[in-house]
Parts: C-alpha cells; structure tokens; sequence
C-alpha cells in the first residue's frame, strides 16, 4: 500500500522595506513600531496562523515586565499582551494567508510604562505558528529570527532657556 504523504507549507518571513527605525524614547513611551514584517506563502495550500513570538533583550537592570507588545495588521490589533517569560511573549491571533500569496504588513508595537529602564531594548520575530488548512500539519517557518529596530530608553533632559526680565530703572532728568 502507497499512502502519499503531504508535506507541509514552508513560509518565508522578510522585514519590510522602510522597517522602523531605531528610535530614541521616553519611558512611558506607547505605540513604538519595532518590527515589521510580511509572510510568504508558496504552497497551493492556504495556511492559518496561530502565534507570533515576540522577543526583546533588554539593558542592564532592565526587565520585560516594563513591556506590552501588540500586533497589528492594516491599523487593526490582531493580539497584544505583557505576559512575558523568559524574555520572550506568545501573541495568540487568527489569520489565514492563502495559497502562493504574501500576507499584508504585520506590525510589532512595543508600549513602554513609566518604569522602563535607561538603555537599549532589541526587538526580535523569535516564531511564527499556523497550520496547513487542508491537512492541518504545521507550518514550517523560514526567515527568523529577524531583529526589529532598537528603542533606546532615556529620560528627559533639561533645556535652559533665556527670558528677557524687564526691570524698571530710575533716571534722573
């Protein structure tokens, strides 16, 4: 007995061209764009996405728990969460790419509380999980880790500024 095996749909993940820059922030800081990306799906299958991971290394001193990642797609949000481990959170979604197709921009935000640490966090896509909608294997995933852009943490600096101070004065006459 022959029983064909089918394999499952490898996908490639790219970073987007115009990726976010590095930034310089403030603590408490929200709606920073870290990563973004797009998945490639050459099969004749389409596939459903379950997951992304999300990494971020973090400075000296510094901790996720400071963090809330969000994931979006086309200005809507797909998943977010602060529920870090290990240096890394699982963003749960639904979304289905279909078959020889490359998805829309995803974009990774990062909001940042007051209590952020000074220095640099570096982003990173870690994972992506979904399943082949016809046989419901997993996808294999190609393309990552990819590094986002690296927010640097700083407080605010003092700016002096000179403000004219009119004195009356007495002059004799």
């Amino acid at each position: 007995t022959n029983t064909p095996t089918s394999t499952p749909p490898v996908l490639t993940v790219a970073t987007v061209s115009g990726t976010p820059p590095a930034s310089i922030q403030l603590p408490g800081a929200t709606k920073v764009p870290v990563l973004q990306f797009t998945v490639n799906n050459p099969s004749p299958d389409t596939v459903n996405f379950s997951s992304i991971v999300v990494g971020v290394a973090t400075p000296v001193g510094g901790s996720t728990a400071v963090l809330t990642a969000t994931l979006w797609k086309g200005g809507v949000i797909l998943s977010s969460s602060n529920n870090w481990s290990g240096g890394q959170v699982t963003l749960s979604f639904a979304d289905s790419l279909g078959a020889g197709a490359t998805s829309s921009n995803y974009l990774v935000t990062l909001d940042f509380t007051g209590g952020a640490v000074q220095g640099d966090y570096t982003p990173s896509l870690a994972g992506l999980s979904g399943t082949d909608a016809s046989s419901n294997q997993p996808v294999q995933v190609t393309g990552v880790p990819v590094t986002g852009a690296v927010v640097t943490i700083s407080n605010p600096t003092p700016t002096a500024t000179n403000s004219p101070t009119n004195t009356p004065t007495d002059t004799p006459t």
